[in-house]
């Protein structure tokens, strides 16, 4: 599968751009490409990611040798929370795998007023926030080798509390597994907060 075009959010909690969210059992999502840019200006506390929005699948996820080279681009305001994942921006059930995939999409939070709490800002080249366990990344990469386009680049601003950035997980609050995985690209915050990388 091939996805191109612009995707907006609409004001839409859970935006991907395969999937808004997925809560199936037994997926395999294989060899797919996402070139389409997401663009989401919302107040709610948005999930967004290249592939899927959220991931709350109730059995075995399995995403392999897929690519997301589409920027995502936030525009929040309000008491917000940020889930922004160059594949999945917040898993909370199931079992997911992700191996020999890249991410070269960029991602850009901007103008955000963020609730206030310790992980209320979540962006990463994979997964921005995983809550639950049985989560595996193996030998994937987030940006390029010696690019200077900014391929992969993770760019956050004003945000005064609670920054969780990763080139491949943003954060994690249960044990998993990355193996094989690098990070090329740039990580940068504008602003003061509690930075995570």
């Amino acid at each position: 599968i091939t996805l191109k075009g612009k995707f907006t959010g609409g004001g839409h909690p859970w935006l991907g751009g395969l999937l808004g969210i997925n809560n199936h059992d037994n997926i395999l999502m294989k060899d797919c490409v996402n070139s389409g840019n997401i663009t989401h200006e919302a107040t709610a506390s948005p999930n967004i990611g290249g592939f899927v929005g959220r991931d709350g699948n109730n059995k075995e996820f399995v995403i392999d040798g897929c690519t997301n080279s589409g920027n995502i681009n936030y525009y929040v305001s309000g008491t917000s929370w940020v889930y922004g994942g160059g594949f999945i921006g917040h898993r909370n059930e199931g079992s997911t795998i992700i191996k020999n995939s890249v991410n070269e999409g960029a991602i850009t939070v901007a103008n955000q007023t963020l609730a206030k709490s310790d992980y209320s800002c979540n962006v990463a080249g994979f997964v921005a926030s995983n809550t639950i366990e049985n989560l595996t990344v193996t030998n994937c990469t987030n940006g390029k080798l010696n690019d200077t386009t900014g391929k992969g680049n993770l760019t956050l601003g004003n945000c005064d509390t609670g920054v969780c950035l990763g080139g491949i997980i943003g954060r994690s609050d249960k044990v998993l597994t990355i193996s094989g995985c690098k990070n090329y690209a740039t990580i940068k915050q504008n602003g003061f907060g509690a930075n995570k990388l």
